[in-house]
């Protein structure tokens, strides 16, 4: 292989780029090592058939992964002239310096003369890109600028940079602000481009969500009208119960005071006196489950009554002229008596109820 690199590199008649591709097609794995050298080698051949067979786009790839799995002087000439051919005199460019300095490290001199010079024949053909930031997008925080989807450093802005002929994605972002995103082409050898980035926009607020309206003073919620609601139909059942247990137990002091009246013999024979008894047991019987239920149910009503107007009060500063108050004042007297004035809906009518010596008041709330 080193009599192949003399007699070429002797020979002043050959073009430099039939050398280089007669270089390239002549090199061998020898550079190759223990690990992926097998794998490198076949690559690398694989590469050079297809470079022979003007097969640029499937040998670039083979060639380049030789030389990652294997690295070489030699092996990183022939990705350089792969890349050359097929048009990425950029990508070529910074391979061929890549080479020139393996070479050196290898201590191959013709190598190294043959990258130098075509690294120096392809820079005035080079396409390049400067990307200008103004003053106030270089502040932003969290600016990150890509190009092709690669991280450039801020040492990198405002510097002509190669590139390859053809499209180019830039991008722009930014904390807070809206991404920036443009597409630059390249169609003409040794064509330079600037591009400025700046401003960016900012991104729309967050949309804020909205508060329930809280009611006015003048609302009152609906749970209170249905406490007035079910707080007077059991008030109302209630004081219905205890009236028919008052009825019932008149009538059994009745039946039971005439019962006795006709028999005053401990063991009464009268069946007038004994039936007279016995409707009066459960006359009083009746009484007592009426008077027991209508008191509890009057006093579940008048509790969901009071309920109902500390709602309307929470509701509205001054109270509504529809509701009334209540209170409950004992009478001095042989009677007690429990009032409840100002009842719903401002009905004010009241109803006696004489109850075992006591007097039950309400305002008109059915």
């Amino acid at each position: 292989m080193t009599s192949t690199y003399s007699s070429k590199l002797a020979s002043r008649r050959c073009p430099l780029g039939a050398l280089l591709v007669a270089l390239a097609l002549s090199l061998t794995g020898v550079d190759a090592h223990a690990g992926d050298a097998a794998i490198a080698e076949s690559l690398f051949r694989e590469g050079k058939v297809l470079m022979k067979q003007g097969d640029y786009s499937k040998a670039c790839p083979k060639l380049a992964e030789s030389q990652r799995l294997d690295p070489a002087s030699g092996t990183m000439l022939a990705v350089a002239l792969c890349h050359e051919k097929a048009g990425k005199l950029a990508t070529a460019w910074a391979e061929y310096l890549e080479a020139d300095a393996l070479a050196r490290q290898d201590g191959r001199a013709a190598r190294s003369e043959a990258a130098q010079k075509r690294a120096a024949a392809l820079e005035p053909k080079l396409a390049k890109l400067e990307i200008v930031v103004d003053g106030a997008t270089g502040e932003l925080a969290g600016l990150q600028i890509r190009l092709d989807g690669i991280l450039l450093q801020q040492a990198v802005w405002s510097t002509a940079m190669p590139v390859d002929p053809g499209e180019h994605s830039l991008e722009a972002t930014a904390t807070d602000k809206k991404p920036w995103k443009t597409t630059v082409a390249f169609t003409a050898p040794a064509e330079q481009q600037q591009i400025t980035i700046g401003p960016l926009e900012d991104l729309p607020p967050s949309p804020i969500e909205k508060e329930a309206p809280k009611p006015t003073p003048d609302e009152v919620p609906e749970s209170s009208d249905a406490t007035w609601v079910a707080g007077g139909i059991l008030g109302g059942l209630g004081l219905a119960a205890l009236g028919v247990g008052t009825f019932f137990g008149v009538r059994a002091l009745d039946q039971i005071g005439e019962a006795q009246e006709r028999c005053t013999v401990d063991h009464c024979t009268d069946p007038e006196a004994i039936d007279l008894n016995d409707s009066g047991a459960l006359s009083a019987d009746l009484s007592t489950g009426l008077l027991i239920g209508g008191g509890v149910a009057t006093a579940a009503g008048i509790a969901l009554l009071l309920t109902a107007a500390l709602q309307e009060g929470e509701s509205s500063e001054a109270p509504s002229a529809d509701h009334g108050s209540f209170r409950i004042a004992p009478l001095v007297g042989p009677a007690r008596a429990v009032s409840l004035a100002g009842a719903h809906r401002g009905i004010a009518a009241h109803s006696p109820v004489k109850v075992h010596g006591g007097v039950v008041m309400w305002g008109g709330l059915w």
